[in-house]
This record gives structure tokens, C-alpha cells and sequence, in this order.
């Protein structure tokens, strides 16, 4: 996965792209399913290389901060959680 995301992003250069362009592409030509699921394993994949230091540079145009149900369990942000 993580190499066709690099042919994709080296055949863009020197414009630099964005995961969600990098699934766009994967999924229009058939190599990736386009679900919600696949996009999010594929985030993962390429932000775990990035951190890796064996990924190229993309655009990230979005910080998004993922909860997992335990860390909001009892938080302020916990949907369950009664308000005072």
C-alpha cells in the first residue's frame, strides 16, 4: 500500500499531494476499495512511515484527533457522561 502511495506522490512532484489525494487515485483505479475503513488504514500506514522517516512529504491540510470510546470514557467529551 505504502508503495503505490509512493509512485503516486513521486508522479506528482514537485506539487505536493494529500492522503485523502493519495486514496482518491488508489481507489479511482481500482487498487484500493473507497470505504471509510480502507481510507483510515491507509492514513495510518502513511503516518506510520512519516514517522519512520521512510515517507515523503505530503500536505496534511487537517489535524484530526481520533478518541478512542476508553480515553472518552468518563472525559469531559464522553457522549455517556452526565452533565452537572
Amino acid at each position: 500500500m505504502v508503495d503505490w502511495a509512493r509512485e503516486i506522490v513521486n508522479g506528482y512532484a514537485p506539487m505536493k499531494v494529500t492522503p485523502r489525494q493519495v486514496m482518491y487515485i488508489l481507489a479511482s483505479d481500482g487498487t484500493l476499495p473507497h470505504t471509510a475503513p480502507m481510507y483510515v488504514r491507509l492514513s495510518a500506514q502513511l503516518a506510520k512511515t512519516g514517522r519512520e522517516g521512510r515517507f515523503l512529504d505530503l500536505i496534511d491540510t487537517v489535524k484530526a484527533i481520533y478518541w478512542s470510546a476508553s480515553t472518552l470514557a468518563g472525559s469531559a467529551r464522553d457522549p455517556g457522561r452526565r452533565q452537572p
